[in-house]
């Protein structure tokens, strides 16, 4: 996907943050992981409980994934990796619920794991040793039991899902889960700065070479994002 922008493809965006000039110039200086980075990086600055999510979800939208992964089989001696982890939102649930030290949050955005991390011991969970690193492609240290990702691949364009796909089979076991969260479309389009919509099929496409059963779940969640279980065989 040509992810260059320019004032016809951005009238065609629909979001808001194409429309201004301080997030839509980093998408024209900068290759897109950079600038998405320094995009959440402002977000943060802003508002932190509202960089990453609607804020009046702050304290129900983190409760919603701890049961998500709870339902899916996770118990507190496995080990997590959480893609896209952001400000803590999430974390601030899973960290609590998981045996000490297995926990890894990975995020692009220095301040939002700046956040993340100041949140962590503000509310006592540092207790429980989580780990976050900045990292982009998942080219990690493994195994992990269950990888999760969530409003990430609405967030990124295809050539570079294909690539994080590739690199989480490599980390997971036999077994192993990796799910998240996308936007619906009948092939991979961008309908905005940083808004990406998949088709099921794009994602079962990368993850077959990969040794990996690609399966859609009926759950949806706020914001209408959809489901994909990918189980590594």
């Amino acid at each position: 996907m040509d992810l260059k922008i320019t004032d016809a493809i951005v009238a065609k965006m629909n979001d808001k943050d194409s429309k201004k000039p301080r997030f839509r110039e980093l998408y024209e200086k900068h290759d897109f992981l950079e600038a998405y980075s320094r995009h959440t990086d402002l977000r943060v600055k802003d508002n932190p409980k509202g960089a990453i999510g609607r804020e009046d979800e702050w304290e129900s939208h983190g409760k919603l994934q701890l049961k998500f992964l709870m339902d899916e089989g996770m118990r507190p001696h496995h080990r997590l990796l959480d893609v896209g982890c952001g400000v803590g939102r999430a974390s601030r649930r899973f960290v609590p619920y998981l045996n000490d030290s297995n926990y890894v949050g990975v995020d692009i955005s220095p301040a939002a794991l700046e956040h993340a991390r100041g949140l962590a011991t503000m509310e006592g969970w540092d207790k429980k040793s989580p780990t976050f690193l900045i990292n982009g492609d998942l080219n990690l240290d493994g195994p992990f039991d269950f990888i999760w990702a969530h409003s990430v691949f609405t967030h990124l364009p295809p050539q570079q899902i294909a690539i994080m796909i590739a690199n989480a089979a490599t980390l997971l076991p036999v077994g192993g889960k990796f799910c998240f969260t996308f936007k619906h479309a009948d092939k991979p389009q961008r309908s905005g700065v940083k808004q990406f919509q998949m088709p099921p099929s794009f994602f079962a496409d990368c993850a077959k070479p990969h040794g990996f059963k690609c399966e859609a779940l009926s759950l949806v969640w706020p914001a209408h994002q959809r489901t994909i279980r990918l189980t590594k065989q």
